[in-house]
């Protein structure tokens, strides 16, 4: 069973990886200048306000999730590279599984 759900945990990690990157990187390098512009043309001075204060929880959020999917990426590749042992009792592999009956 791990030979199956380790490579998709991997990818699933690697992807989550990536766009929590990608969030981090848009939300410190936004532009305030033209998001404030952006929301004087169209009306809604107030939401770029809101934008502000809000934002560096968003960041912290996103970063917290990006550090906690790093760790579990880390140990998904160290588990099906083998670089880890398995937990006692659990079987390494489906081939082990299968022996034991």
């Amino acid at each position: 069973m791990t030979d199956v759900v380790l490579p998709i945990a991997t990818g699933v990690l690697s992807v989550l990886g990536f766009l929590c990157a990608v969030a981090c990187y848009s939300l410190r390098g936004f532009s305030r200048s033209r998001l404030e512009e952006i929301c004087r043309r169209r009306g809604r001075e107030a939401r770029f306000g809101v934008i502000l204060r809000e934002h560096e929880r968003v960041l912290l959020a996103v970063e917290l999730c990006l550090a906690i999917v790093a760790v579990l990426l880390v140990a998904s590749w160290m588990a099906w590279w083998r670089l880890i042992p398995p937990l006692p009792g659990v079987a390494a592999s489906g081939a082990a599984l299968a022996a034991r009956f």
